[in-house]
C-alpha cells in the first residue's frame, strides 16, 4: 500500500476513534430502560427489604443478563481506549493527533474513567433512577470533553477532514445536550414520584 493510501485509511478511521473516545464517558451501555409504555408502579418491598417494581417497568427494560453484558462490553471498550491512549502505543503514535492533545487528554481520561465507574455500578445495581443519575453524570463530563476538544482541536488533518470532524463534534455536543435534558426529566420524575403518561410511583408498606 502506498503512503498516500495508508494516510487516507488513517483519516477515514479518525471520526470513529474520536466518537468512541468521547462516548466512553457518556453512558456507553445497553440502556436500562426502553421507551415508556405505561406507568411504573412500585408495589412494595421484597423479603430482603428491596423495593420491587411492577410488571410495566420490567417489561420496558431488557433482561438483566443483556443489560449486564452491555455494561461489561462498555467497560472493556473504555478500558482499552484508556490503555491505548495512555499506555501502549500511546496517543503520540496516532498520526493525526498533535501536541495539543496534552491539553484535552486529562478530560478524555476522566470521561472514559467515569464511564467505567458508572458501568461497574450498573453491574451491581441498575434500577432506572440509578441509571438516570449515572448517565446524567457521565453525559455531563462527555459534554465538557467534547466542547474542550472543539476548542483545542488537536487534529492534524486536511480542510475537508477538519470540517467532517468539527461536524461530528457539533453532533456530539448537541446530542449530549438533548441527553442531559432527557436524563434530568427522567430523574426528576422518579424523585417526585411521577412517571410518563400520568402515572405515579407508589411505595407500599
Amino acid at each position: 500500500m502506498t503512503r498516500e493510501g495508508a494516510s487516507e485509511l488513517r483519516c477515514r478511521a479518525m471520526p470513529q476513534m474520536i466518537a468512541g473516545t468521547i462516548r466512553g464517558g457518556m453512558g456507553t451501555s445497553v440502556p436500562a430502560q426502553g421507551p415508556a409504555t405505561g406507568p411504573t408502579v412500585i408495589a412494595g418491598y421484597g423479603s430482603g427489604g428491596e423495593v420491587t417494581m411492577g410488571s410495566a417497568d420490567r417489561a420496558d427494560r431488557p433482561p438483566a443478563g443483556a443489560r449486564r453484558a452491555g455494561y461489561g462490553v462498555a467497560i472493556g471498550f473504555s478500558a482499552a481506549l484508556l490503555f491505548v491512549l495512555n499506555g501502549w502505543p500511546g496517543w503520540q503514535a496516532v498520526p493525526f493527533l498533535t501536541s495539543s492533545t496534552d491539553q484535552v487528554l486529562w478530560l478524555v481520561n476522566l470521561s472514559l474513567a467515569a464511564g467505567i465507574a458508572a458501568n461497574i455500578v450498573y453491574l451491581a445495581y441498575d434500577p432506572p433512577w440509578v441509571k438516570s443519575l449515572g448517565d446524567l453524570a457521565t453525559t455531563g463530563i462527555g459534554l465538557v470533553t467534547a466542547i474542550r476538544v472543539w476548542q483545542v482541536f488537536p487534529f492534524a488533518v486536511s480542510s475537508g477532514w477538519s470540517i467532517a470532524v468539527r461536524t461530528l463534534l457539533v453532533v456530539t455536543i448537541a446530542g449530549s445536550c438533548i441527553a442531559l435534558v432527557v436524563q434530568i426529566v427522567s430523574l426528576a420524575r422518579w424523585l417526585t414520584g411521577h412517571t410518563p403518561h400520568g402515572g405515579h410511583v407508589r411505595i407500599g408498606h
